[in-house]
């Protein structure tokens, strides 16, 4: 096989905090090989490698999101998510995942599917069968009755939808052990209310420490990691003290919660896309008025959560919770508001990357461009630092490389020279 060789203009390597000018990347096989100046790219070495040269480009890691949904299409309420069969669902989820790839997503994490949908979607993604990101996977989020992912009638048993409801330690511990079994890489624990919960609001905790505690273990036992939902003031505390992965959306943040997520390394993926999504679409797309109104009083304690986080030294990790409102392909919002939010273009665009892998499990592997890592890459036609706009631009996103197999490439690349 041979090598591939990328010369651009820039590079940013994912980790970094300034981009470097005229480099060259080697791929062999699925890692990257070298990463090196474009003058130490050698006439033997340019001879016997599949060329890319792109001027005007700047080559970045792949991109992450933290918080996908495949399944959603927009739906305005959690019972719409369950209305179509599990096979169709399936099919969206798999567009939607080439979609994604065509965006310059190379990893994401899906935090809440129906059935194996997800997982297997991206166990075709990985088998080479249909184009799209890595993707790992959870099952259905786990919900307790009455809680986040609950929103059908107690006559009601719904066992194909969004959320797999459950009660009390055992039966919490069960479920895990159902979606190890599954094939989940994750699993997502709804710990208390969100905006369109049924029977339950943000600020309302819905699951106990004991459930969280149980959950927690025996997920890390099975060596799956754990996303927790957590919008209340205690859901992200308990979350923290049990030492989940990561805690989603954290609108509620405490100093005590905080401090626990500095000192075990749990990633803050606060999904502003969520929030301001509905700000933008909520009367467009018809959301019932709970949902608007919650996240009109949210949108306050969700901001001052994110600066918290920041000032006690969490790591804010990039996932948008796309599909909900924005559509699949619009991930990028999530940089750019993390951008309009207190970070710094670069620092929004390490959310996306490193730190993004890193709460994932895998700042090892993905995530940087550098010598061993997966060979997953982005060209993107012109300087994203200058205009973080042109990351939701599809046809500014100019080639994709997901572990050394190009999922998108425009124009062709250039033969052997």
């Amino acid at each position: 096989m041979s090598d591939s060789i990328l010369l651009v203009d820039q590079l940013i390597d994912g980790r970094s905090p300034e981009p470097r000018r005229d480099m060259a990347v080697v791929v062999r096989g699925d890692r990257i090989q070298a990463v090196v100046p474009r003058g130490q790219v050698s006439p033997t070495m340019r001879k016997d490698a599949r060329l890319v040269e792109a001027p005007g480009h700047t080559l970045m890691p792949g991109l992450i999101d933290c918080h996908t949904h495949l399944v959603f299409h927009q739906f305005p309420t959690l019972q719409r998510i369950d209305q179509d069969s599990v096979e169709l669902a399936t099919l969206r989820a798999a567009r939607n995942a080439e979609i994604l790839v065509e965006h310059g997503y190379t990893t994401v994490r899906d935090v809440a599917s129906r059935g194996a949908a997800s997982i297997s979607v991206g166990r075709a993604v990985s088998e080479g069968r249909i184009r799209g990101p890595r993707v790992l996977a959870c099952g259905p989020m786990i919900t307790t009755t009455a809680g986040t992912a609950d929103s059908y009638p107690p006559w009601i048993r719904n066992t194909a939808g969004l959320g797999a409801v459950v009660d009390g330690a055992r039966e919490i511990q069960a479920e895990v052990r159902r979606q190890a079994k599954m094939g989940a890489s994750h699993v997502k624990l709804g710990l208390s209310g969100s905006e369109p919960s049924v029977y339950c609001f943000t600020w309302m905790t819905t699951m106990s420490q004991e459930e969280v505690s149980a959950a927690v273990a025996e997920a890390h036992r099975m060596r799956l990691r754990v996303a927790c939902h957590a919008e209340a003031e205690d859901s992200a505390l308990y979350a923290a003290r049990a030492g989940a992965d990561t805690i989603e959306h954290g609108t509620r943040l405490t100093e005590e919660a905080a401090s626990l997520m500095r000192e075990k390394g749990i990633h803050l993926v606060p999904t502003l896309c969520t929030l301001y999504s509905v700000l933008e679409l909520g009367e467009t797309l018809g959301l019932g008025q709970k949902q608007r109104d919650e996240m009109d009083v949210n949108r306050g304690p969700w901001l001052a959560s994110l600066e918290l986080a920041r000032k006690m030294g969490v790591k804010v990790a990039a996932g948008g919770d796309i599909g909900n409102r924005y559509r699949h392909g619009e991930n990028a919002k999530e940089i750019l508001l993390l951008a309009e939010n207190g970070s710094t273009p670069m620092e929004a665009l390490q959310a996306a990357t490193s730190v993004a892998a890193d709460a994932l499990g895998l700042g090892d592997r993905v995530g940087q461009l550098a010598p061993g890592y997966s060979a997953d890459l982005v060209l993107v036609d012109g300087d994203p630092l200058r205009g973080l706009k042109l990351l939701l631009d599809q046809a500014r996103i100019t080639r994709v490389m997901v572990a050394g197999r190009w999922q998108k490439e425009e124009p062709a690349i250039a033969g052997p020279r």
